[in-house]
Formats: structure tokens, C-alpha cells, sequence
């Protein structure tokens, strides 16, 4: 997603090649994190999401802020 990135950061995974098989990027709109979701075949018996987030700094724009924290925050409880 090229659009949405700022060229100073990335995120990233590293996924065993016997997994590889079983992973699923899923979609975010907040630049600088990467979700998936390893299907449950490939890691016991249920789906397990992982995320990857570069977190802005304090000195971001505040909407950066709250966007970056919400989206992870949202996933979790919701």
C-alpha cells in the first residue's frame, strides 16, 4: 500500500515457509501496520491475527495518534 505509507517506516513478517501456506494479509487503512491472520489448520485449532504497528510518535498529529491506536484497539474489544 504505497499510498499509505510514509517511506521512514515499515512494518513487516517474517512467516516459516510450512506456514506460508496458511497466512492471510488482512486489509487496514492506517498507514505503517500489518495485520494477518494465520489460518487455524496451520496453527492448531483456531485463527490466530497478528499485527505489526509503528506507533507515532508524540509529536505526530494528533489524528495520527488516535488513528494508529484505535484501529488495534477497535480489532481487539470489538
Amino acid at each position: 500500500r504505497p499510498e499509505l505509507e510514509d517511506h521512514q517506516h515499515g512494518v513487516l513478517f517474517l512467516v516459516a515457509k510450512h506456514l506460508a501456506s496458511g497466512v492471510a494479509t488482512l486489509k487496514s487503512e492506517i498507514a505503517n501496520q500489518l495485520w494477518i491472520r494465520l489460518a487455524g489448520a496451520c496453527a492448531g485449532q483456531r485463527d490466530i491475527v497478528l499485527g505489526s504497528v509503528y506507533m507515532p510518535q508524540e509529536s505526530a498529529a494528533k489524528q495520527s495518534r488516535d488513528d494508529a491506536w484505535g484501529t488495534p484497539q477497535a480489532s481487539a474489544t470489538g
